[in-house]
């Protein structure tokens, strides 16, 4: 998958008995308490299954410390063991997914944790007292008076000050910092639009595996597998005027950043990413928003950590967030195309018969054509 010598094509020799770039490599599932001798049987039995290799994937359950020393240990063993059986023995940056937290061990920084920025009917002591138990720690930005003309859309909006009243209705925006979960082991996903977490992330995950196998980059472990990275997701509302909150992503520097690109400031137009303009007039505010958080994102993430990989002898594999369809992509990555850019391998998911599996596949092909990469992945079950 990696030797660049292989690239030049298979012969009718090397087709009958391909070499391990050509051949599959599972998803191999560490969970439960590792015992360094299970794990080298099952590679054994991987060898005889015909495959060419594996990824060593952390899943739900595993009782060994991810990233840990036993952890680290056991990674070296299976590399080594790859090696003599002439395998190759992929990485993969996650404790389960999405690629970011570090299972937790970069967000426990809270300076580090996903950030959202939401707008409510509450008002700045009740948002305060809903999230004193879970950490989300308000930050109030604006308030605004929203009129709605008859069909619910956006007749005018202005901020105005805390205390005073709205002609309209009166909303409020904060900032607020993602929810704390046990699948990030009680910590939350990373912010992925903040250039500087990101970087701790590929200094916990990408530095501490070439401190252990880095000898092996581009030899016995080929590349490194990057899962589900997202920006988060934006959960505009499901009915214009029903209340609830509306959140969208956000980074604490995300309306300087945004100010020195579009010259306006966004945190005083959010109510356009919300709802839609009278007399149904565009909005350039959503459509700045969403160009800018697509491209923030591919900056900060794939291009970071593909030039890292590119820098340190490793292949970027891997894929983005609800790639399937155009709407899912955009609530969560913006457009998944921006993001293949610096991944060396972009994979996509296939699951069985499924139309939009199937449409995936095609358009991964034809990025890889586009891009004149050499290899694409796909990832079947």
């Amino acid at each position: 998958m990696a030797d660049k010598k292989i690239q030049r094509g298979l012969n009718l020799k090397e087709f009958k008995n391909p070499p391990a770039q050509y051949r599959g490599a599972p998803f191999w599932a560490w969970n439960t308490t590792l015992e360094e001798q299970d794990l080298k049987w099952q590679i054994d039995k991987f060898k005889e299954m015909g495959f060419g290799g594996f990824f060593m994937h952390t899943r739900s359950g595993m009782a060994t410390e991810y990233l840990g020393e036993e952890f680290m240990r056991l990674v070296r063993g299976c590399v080594a063991k790859a090696k003599g059986k002439g395998m190759l023995a992929y990485l993969y940056d996650e404790d389960r997914w999405s690629s970011g937290s570090a299972g937790g061990k970069v967000t426990k920084n809270k300076e580090y944790r996903q950030k959202t920025v939401c707008l409510s009917l509450k008002t700045p002591e009740e948002m305060q007292k809903l999230c004193e138990k879970d950490e989300r720690c308000p930050e109030f930005l604006k308030a605004f008076d929203i009129v709605f003309d008859k069909s619910d859309r956006l007749e005018s909006y202005k901020t105005l000050s805390v205390d005073e009243e709205a002609v309209g209705e009166k909303w409020y925006a904060y900032v607020l910092l993602g929810r704390r979960s046990g699948w990030y082991n009680g910590y939350t996903y990373l912010d992925m639009l903040n250039s500087e977490a990101v970087s701790e992330f590929i200094m916990v995950t990408h530095e501490a595996y070439k401190k252990e196998v880095g000898n092996e980059f581009g030899k016995t472990v080929p590349a490194i597998f990057t899962d589900e990275p997202n920006f988060g997701e934006i959960n505009p509302k499901a009915y214009v005027r029903d209340g609830l909150d509306a959140e969208f992503p956000w980074t604490q520097r995300f309306a300087t950043m945004f100010k020195d690109k579009y010259g306006y400031d966004i945190s005083e137009n959010l109510p356009e990413l919300v709802w839609n303009l009278s007399r149904n007039k565009p909005s350039k505010v959503r459509y700045h928003y969403y160009a800018f958080t697509t491209e923030l994102f591919a900056l900060t993430y794939c291009d970071k950590v593909g030039e890292w990989c590119s820098g340190n002898n490793i292949d970027f594999v891997g894929h983005v967030l609800a790639e399937p369809e155009l709407y899912s992509q955009m609530r969560t990555v913006g457009e998944c195309m921006r993001h293949y850019k610096n991944l060396d391998i972009p994979e996509s998911i296939c699951f069985a018969m499924r139309l939009n599996s199937q449409r995936l596949s095609k358009r991964n092909r034809s990025f890889i054509r586009e891009a004149r990469k050499e290899w694409r992945a796909s990832c079947t079950g």
